[in-house]
């Protein structure tokens, strides 16, 4: 049997257990053979039978919540950033000073000056996960923030490689202007062109009869960002402190394209494609190949 010290150092708890993130994580710890509680405030089943879990809100923890977070040696807080900001200092005085605490935010720099508000005196590190958890996470790229050093933070880094996931360690500025891009351009140009398509008038018979796979792309990706509870987004858009700067270059993008067209500037036209060609594509040819593949399999 496991002696006290060892049992309480296989001892996880992972809040936000129903979400995307969060379920991913209590599967795999669990998978590694730590004892894993999860709390959700959610009360639906967990499917899975080798957590533990229970309903809770986390804001306003009960004492078997408590409990349990003070015997874990590693906490995950898979938690938006409103609710994180609301939740960590009910958490923080259960905690042992050795815990890891983990969270999962898009979106870091807030969550560093929160911690500086704070002070906890044990480790710290930020993930954000570039997938869904319903996705196979293998070679899917993670961004890693060390918050606060910890020896425990290299055994938690150590698991996300051995699960497969490529772990990318960044500065939380630097991590959050890079988002700006990845997340918060993307998924605004996603959402402008679902909110134009609803303001179409376009009939979903003629959508499904003659959509061509570039429109089949889009509108799955619409789809997929649908599934997901809006707050992700939401955050992505709001508390990202250069999210701002993105919308407004995808707005100026668009008036500039707008302007072309009307002024009849053919020319130009042709020389911001081919600028855009040789500034991204030629950089990596293999977005053609993807490209390819996933047109055909939008076709069939």
């Amino acid at each position: 049997m496991k002696n006290d010290a060892n049992a309480a150092s296989t001892r996880c708890v992972v809040v936000g257990a129903k979400g995307s993130i969060g379920a991913f994580l209590a599967t795999r710890l669990s998978g590694e053979g730590l004892d894993v509680t999860g709390i959700d405030i959610s009360d639906a089943a967990f499917v899975n039978p080798t957590i533990a879990f229970h309903a809770d809100d986390i804001t306003r923890p009960s004492d078997r919540t408590c409990a349990a977070l003070s015997q874990a040696r590693t906490v995950v807080l898979a938690l938006s950033q409103s609710v994180l900001e609301r939740a960590l200092p009910q958490i923080l005085p259960h905690l042992h000073p050795d815990c890891l605490i983990v969270e999962t935010l898009s979106i870091k720099t807030p969550f560093r000056d929160l911690l500086d508000q704070h002070r906890p005196a044990q480790p710290v590190l930020g993930i954000n996960p570039m997938f869904s958890g319903d996705l196979d996470p293998k070679g899917r790229p993670v961004a890693a923030v060390v918050h606060r050093s910890g020896a425990a933070i290299a055994g938690f880094l150590s698991l996300l490689e051995r699960w497969q996931l490529r772990v990318v360690v960044i500065e939380p500025q630097e991590h959050d202007r890079t988002m700006a891009t990845l997340q918060s351009l993307c998924h605004a140009a996603i959402l402008s062109f679902g909110r134009a398509l609803c303001q179409a008038g376009v009939s979903a018979s003629s959508i499904a009869a003659l959509a061509p796979p570039p429109f089949r792309v889009l509108l799955s990706l619409v789809a997929r960002m649908t599934q997901n509870h809006p707050d992700v987004y939401w955050e992505i858009q709001s508390a990202n402190p250069y999210a701002g700067e993105a919308r407004q270059r995808l707005q100026a993008s668009l008036q500039a394209l707008d302007a072309e067209v009307s002024a009849g500037e053919r020319e130009r036209f042709h020389d911001e494609l081919h600028q855009i060609k040789a500034d991204l594509i030629e950089q990596d040819p293999r977005f053609l190949q993807t490209c390819r593949r996933i047109f055909q399999i939008v076709d069939t």
